[in-house]
């Protein structure tokens, strides 16, 4: 179990702090940011990311479910998702300043 530095932090991605986050840009510019969210998700993404992303946080399953089901540990479910975070929240802020 890793318990030092990022690795700490990204190993189990908490569901409410996503929502909040991507609550809290709707706010900014007037602009329709579920949608944009959306577009990122399906455009942004890789599909093993979007997939791990959408099951975790909109079909209400578990990391050890979603490694189960695909047949890979759970750690790589973990990276993957936090990887799919990490690469929407650089999107969106790219978008946000344009």
């Amino acid at each position: 179990m890793r318990t030092k530095g990022r690795a700490a932090e990204t190993a189990s991605p908490d569901r409410a702090s996503f929502e909040l986050w991507s609550r809290g840009a709707e706010s900014v510019r007037g602009r329709d940011y579920a949608k944009l969210l959306k577009r990122v998700i399906d455009g942004s993404l890789s599909e093993k990311q979007r997939e791990y992303l959408t099951l975790y946080y909109f079909g209400n399953r578990s990391m050890p479910q979603i490694a189960e089901m695909y047949g890979v540990r759970e750690s790589t479910v973990s990276r993957t998702v936090a990887r799919a975070k990490k690469r929407i929240e650089n999107v969106m802020k790219y978008l946000v300043r344009s």
